[in-house]
Parts: structure tokens; C-alpha cells; sequence
């Protein structure tokens, strides 16, 4: 759930935060909060606080993470909002492969 959601605040960058969630549990394995537990998530997710990609996964090519960091933004309006705005931080990380065991 994006942090706007907690404020019963649902917006077209609420989809793109969630996007961002899903692409850091299938690059890492697990969710950027999964080290935080019950109330723990919700102020870590108002805050941004999560462990960078880069630091869990040594091989993430640099477009990539900055692709996740972007739609993991607090904010709505900082967050891409668009596939087109996406496209590029994916066309870089196009050669990157991951696999069950590398995670």
C-alpha cells in the first residue's frame, strides 16, 4: 500500500509505488519492508526507509535501481507516474538477468 493509501488517499502514482514493491520482491526476493514487522512498515513506508536494492543485490545495473527508487518515492508527485517515463530505466537494465539462486 502506498503511504497516501494509509491517508485514505488513492491516486494513479498509488499503481506505480505498488509496481515499484513488486519489482523489489522479484529482484530480491522479498519486499523493501520485509525486515520490518506490523506497525513497523507503515512508518517505515511514510518515511522511505528501506534497505536500497544496490545493497541487496550487488548486480543490480544502476538504471534498474534508480528505476525502483523512483517509484518508491513518499511522495506521489515525485514518483514516476508513467510508462514512457519508465521505458528507459528498463531498456538500460534489458541485459540484466536474475534467477532464484542469485537472489
Amino acid at each position: 500500500m502506498a503511504p497516501e493509501q494509509l491517508q485514505g488517499a488513492a491516486v494513479a502514482a498509488s499503481d506505480y509505488y505498488a509496481l515499484g514493491c513488486t519489482l523489489y520482491a522479484l529482484a530480491c526476493g522479498s519486499g523493501p519492508f520485509a525486515q520490518c514487522e506490523g506497525l513497523q512498515i507503515l512508518a517505515a513506508q511514510a518515511q522511505g526507509q528501506y534497505r536500497p536494492i544496490s545493497q541487496v543485490r550487488s548486480d543490480c545495473p544502476p538504471a534498474f535501481a534508480e528505476l525502483v527508487e523512483k517509484l518508491l518515492e513518499v511522495e506521489p508527485q515525485s514518483r514516476l507516474s508513467s510508462l514512457q517515463a519508465i521505458a528507459p530505466f528498463l531498456a538500460e537494465s534489458r541485459s540484466w538477468r536474475t534467477s532464484s539462486a542469485e537472489a
